[in-house]
C-alpha cells in the first residue's frame, strides 16, 4: 500500500504475533517493517539479546490467548510474564556461547538465500539451453 525508504527498526529485536499465530518468536538481527499485529521485544544490553530470544520462546502463548475467534495476545499480557534474569556475568557468558552460534545460523540463512537466488537464476536457463552445464 505504501513504501518507505527507513525501516522501522534497525537495532536487533525479538518479534512475534499479536493476532493470529500465537507462539511464532522470530530473531531478527536486520533492519525490519513489523507489522502492528507483532510485538516486538528489545534487549537492555546487546548482551540480553540471546537471553531475551530464548526466554521470549518458553513463553506458553496459548495460556496467554485472549482472542475468541482469532487468536490474540496483548502487550500487556506479555509484559506480566515473569521471567527469571540472572546476574549480568551469567548473561554474558551465555551471549559468549550463544551468539557466536547464532550469528553463524544467520550466516547459513543468508548463504542459504544467496544460493537460493542463483538457482532461481540459472534454473530457466539451464532448461531452455541458453546455458551449458559446461559453460556453468
Amino acid at each position: 500500500m505504501a513504501y518507505v525508504n527507513r525501516p522501522l527498526y534497525t537495532e536487533p529485536a525479538v518479534i512475534t504475533g499479536r493476532v493470529g499465530t500465537l507462539g511464532m518468536v522470530f530473531r531478527v538481527t536486520r533492519p525490519c517493517w513489523p507489522s502492528d499485529n507483532t510485538l516486538v521485544m528489545f534487549a537492555n544490553r546487546p548482551e540480553d539479546f540471546e537471553y531475551l530470544y530464548y526466554q521470549a520462546c518458553r513463553v506458553d502463548y496459548e495460556a496467554l490467548n485472549r482472542g475468541s475467534t482469532q487468536p490474540l495476545v496483548t502487550q500487556g499480557d506479555l509484559q506480566r510474564e515473569v521471567i527469571a534474569v540472572p546476574p549480568n556475568e551469567v548473561v554474558d557468558a551465555f551471549h559468549g556461547v550463544a551468539g557466536p552460534v547464532l550469528r553463524g545460523v544467520d550466516a547459513n540463512e543468508e548463504e542459504s538465500r544467496t544460493l537460493a537466488a542463483i538457482r532461481d537464476a540459472l534454473l530457466p536457463k539451464l532448461m531452455s539451453g541458453e546455458v551449458k552445464v559446461g559453460e556453468a
